[in-house]
C-alpha cells in the first residue's frame, strides 16, 4: 500500500504549449461532480484508476466511516476512460462527500518531449509496456499541471489495491497545525536498493524546492 500526500505550491503557474494538462475549453466536458457543494474544500483524496470505477465502491464506502475529517475532504477519481452513469451513481451513493470523476487519457498515455517509446525499452513492465512508468509519471509530475488540484492545499494519494483499515485521525489537520508538505507511509517503505534512482528523486524534490518563486 502506497499512501502519501502533498500539498499545493503557491507559485503562479505559466500555462504554455508544453504543459499537457493545460486548461482547455472542451476540458469541462471531462469532470464530472456529484454530491456537489458549496462549500470550498481544502483537500482531497485522490485515486488513478483505469478500470470500471464502481469496483473502488467497497474502499470509498469505508471512508466516511474510517477517516475521521468530518468528511471535508473531497474524493477525486483521475480516471483513463469514461465511466458510465450508474457506475459514478454507485459511487456517489456511499459517501456523502463530494466526489468529482476526471478524464486524464489525454495526459496519461503522454510521453516527455523527445522520448520515443518505441526504441527505448522500460526497466520494470506491469499492465503493458509502459503503464507503470505512465502512473508514475502522473503522480510525480503531470498532477501538479491539473488546474483542480491547484485548488487544493492537501491531496491524499490512495491505491487501487489501498484502503483504510479502522479509524484514522485527520491527517490534513495534523500536517496543516506541523505545516508539512509531505507524509508517506513508513509500514512499506522503498529504498535505493529495490527502486534504484530513488535518492535521485530526493535530491531533485529537494533542488526544486529551493528555486526561486518566481522560476
Amino acid at each position: 500500500m502506497i499512501i502519501f500526500v502533498f500539498t499545493s505550491s503557491d507559485k503562479r503557474i505559466s500555462w504554455n504549449e508544453h504543459t499537457l494538462c493545460k486548461p482547455k475549453p472542451e476540458r469541462i466536458a471531462q469532470m464530472s461532480t456529484w454530491n456537489p457543494t458549496v462549500k470550498v474544500r481544502k483537500n482531497a483524496i485522490a485515486f488513478l484508476y483505469s478500470d470500471q470505477v464502481q469496483k473502488l465502491v467497497p474502499k470509498i464506502s469505508l471512508l466516511d466511516i474510517q477517516f475521521q475529517d468530518n468528511l471535508s475532504a473531497d474524493i477525486v477519481i483521475f480516471h483513463t476512460d469514461y465511466p458510465v452513469k450508474a457506475h459514478m451513481q454507485a459511487i456517489a451513493s456511499v459517501t456523502k462527500r463530494q466526489v468529482i470523476f476526471y478524464n486524464v487519457d489525454d495526459a496519461f498515455t503522454s510521453f516527455p518531449k523527445g522520448f520515443d517509446p518505441y526504441l527505448e525499452e522500460p526497466n520494470w513492465m506491469k499492465r503493458g509496456k509502459w503503464n507503470y512508468q505512465h502512473m508514475c509519471r502522473f503522480w510525480f509530475k503531470l498532477i501538479m499541471d491539473i488546474p483542480l488540484v491547484l485548488e487544493y492545499k492537501y491531496v491524499m494519494r490512495l491505491d487501487e489495491d489501498s484502503k483504510i483499515i479502522g479509524a484514522w485521525d485527520d491527517i490534513f489537520d495534523l500536517m496543516g497545525k506541523k505545516n508539512a508538505v509531505y507524509f508517506g507511509n513508513v509500514e512499506e517503505a522503498d529504498s535505493e536498493n529495490g527502486l534504484p534512482g530513488l535518492m535521485k528523486l530526493k535530491t531533485f524534490t529537494i533542488n526544486y524546492t529551493e528555486l526561486p518563486t518566481d522560476s
